[in-house]
């Protein structure tokens, strides 16, 4: 077992490695420290492409002790596994976040979290499903901000930078049309639409506007 765990992280796997991780935590006569508890159970939920509610405090307490790069390089793996599948679904979504948050490393979860989602966007297309997931955030409920109280003013903070910096990128223009046709549709919309609508679009629309008062 302990060649098994010996420098083991938290990280995508094949079925093989999971099925034995899956014994290894069956098995209750097997001691197993509970740092190599929460890898196994990470990688395990890593592998069914959700995190169970029990995982976050024992990831919130690993990735408040572990180095930067280490905790870059787990957290970088669990979005690129679980982002995706959690679009969906708020209580998932926000698990995610709740789960490798670290106040102290803030800066470098806003960076990875915006990336993904730029990524999601601009390289995979997937338009619905961003669009889903700002509408997470903007209809969270009051449940959920009681209970991530940083996680929320940070990403609104965060949110009208990055609509510009999405807005500048080279790729934008594949996805403009369709995806602010359906940002247009959300009741939230007019918050964000000075920072995602072109100038030359603001302005027709101001225009419309004026002829018909």
């Amino acid at each position: 077992m302990a060649q098994v765990l010996a420098g083991a992280k938290i990280r995508r796997v094949n079925q093989s490695t999971a099925a034995l991780y899956q014994k290894l935590m069956a098995d209750r006569k097997l001691r197993i420290t509970q740092e190599n508890k929460t890898i196994i159970q990470g990688v395990l939920d890593l592998f069914n492409k959700r995190l169970q509610k029990g995982t976050i405090p024992q990831l919130q307490q690993r990735y408040g002790s572990l180095d930067e790069e280490t905790n870059e390089e787990e957290v970088r793996e669990l979005f690129n596994s679980l982002f995706a599948a959690s679009q969906a679904d708020p209580e998932a979504h926000f698990r995610l976040v709740a789960a490798v948050y670290i106040t102290e490393l803030r800066e470098l979860f806003w960076n990875i979290y915006w990336e993904q989602f730029k990524v999601c966007l601009l390289e995979e297309k997937r338009i619905a499903d961003i669009v889903v997931t700002l509408d997470m955030w903007f209809k969270a409920s009051g449940y959920l901000v009681e209970q991530y109280p940083y996680v929320f003013p940070e990403f609104f903070t965060q949110l009208p930078k990055f609509l510009e910096e999405l807005k500048a990128s080279k790729n934008y223009k594949v996805v403009q049309k369709e995806f602010e046709k359906r940002l247009s549709q959300k009741d939230w919309y007019p918050v964000i639409q000075k920072y995602i609508q072109s100038r030359q679009n603001l302005l027709s629309n101001i225009w419309g506007a004026v002829n018909k008062l």
